[in-house]
């Protein structure tokens, strides 16, 4: 289990703990430089594999992203047909 400190509280919706430490795997949500909301998700090693499609521009509707992500477990996978016998 890799830990981060994190000095941000999380005080609201289904965010409701105080953050002392960060665990991984774990989602990142975050401002970019167009003031919108995004989400990493980063794996057991710390390193990035899924980001929001979007920014969002409200924090509950970014939150509401990674709730529909975390619901998705049971989700298909689709590919081309020419690929089913690729390495």
């Amino acid at each position: 289990m890799y830990l981060l400190r994190c000095c941000t509280p999380v005080n609201s919706g289904p965010w409701r703990t105080l953050m002392a430490n960060r665990v991984y795997p774990s989602y990142w949500m975050y401002k970019d430089t167009r003031n919108e909301w995004r989400w990493t998700y980063e794996a057991r090693n710390g390193e990035p594999i899924a980001v929001s499609s979007e920014g969002y521009k409200s924090r509950r509707d970014c939150e509401r992203s990674i709730e529909i992500m975390k619901a998705s477990t049971n989700s298909p996978v689709w590919m081309p047909a020419e690929l089913l016998n690729a390495a």
